[in-house]
């Protein structure tokens, strides 16, 4: 499992928070990362 550095965490999940609020599907995509990624670095913010 690869490991992501607290700067890229923070990137994704700052692209689902508002203004942004991109959906996560669409999050994860760009990204390359798996869709449940997201929603538990989500939660550790």
């Amino acid at each position: 499992m690869p490991r992501y550095s607290e700067e890229f965490k923070a990137k994704v999940v700052e692209k689902m928070m508002p203004p942004n609020a991109c959906r996560v599907a669409d999050v994860h995509r760009g990204a390359g990362i798996s869709k449940a990624t997201p929603d538990a670095w989500h939660r550790e913010f």
